[in-house]
């Protein structure tokens, strides 16, 4: 491209136009050009950053594009990463109950506790909806189960099963009144 009777090469406005999607400024582009070539001018960064490229795109449109796409991949990387942290979670779980069931840990107690904090865990980082009732009853069944993998533990909820059930049927309608009234 010739400008003021100077032919600026394509490298140099790409270079331009990285400067000026890193930064949004054509002043900021001006300036760190300048140190290179004495030429450069507002002038002439602003006539390149409405040029069109090949899709029809000027600099801001190109921006915004550049923009949504590394939100996209932040967000596909929090995702995996998510997943990941999950998966281990649940290996973790698992070896856990296994080691409770084996009495490898130092308390059955300990350790259904860390098998309940584990399983909030996923519930909370899978954004189980606490007010919905299908996410209540996993959430009680798991709890439950837990609880069951510990044999004294289980022993005393199943003594006390018929007490249990008609408390927890009195504890939630009074909850669920309570949230109503908030």
């Amino acid at each position: 491209m010739i400008m003021g009777g100077k032919r600026y090469p394509e490298s140099l406005k790409e270079r331009a136009f990285r400067i000026y999607s890193d930064t949004g400024s054509l002043s900021e582009v001006v300036q760190v050009l300048k140190s290179e070539f004495r030429g450069i001018s507002k002038s002439t960064v602003s006539g390149w950053s409405k040029e069109k490229d090949a899709a029809g795109n000027d600099w801001d449109a190109r921006r915004k594009k550049i923009q949504i796409a590394v939100h996209e991949q932040n967000d596909n990387n929090i995702a995996n990463s998510r997943t990941k942290v999950l998966g281990y979670v649940n290996d973790y779980i698992d070896q856990l109950a296994e080691d409770v069931k084996g009495a490898k840990v130092k308390s059955q107690e300990g350790g259904g506790f860390a098998l309940i904090s584990a399983s909030k865990f996923i519930l909370e980082q899978t954004g189980a909806d606490r007010s919905s009732m299908q996410n209540a009853r996993i959430g009680v069944r798991a709890l439950i189960d837990a609880l069951h993998a510990f044999p004294t533990v289980s022993a005393e909820i199943n003594k006390f099963w018929d007490e249990i059930e008609d408390l927890w049927k009195e504890n939630y309608v009074r909850y669920e009144k309570e949230e109503l009234e908030k």
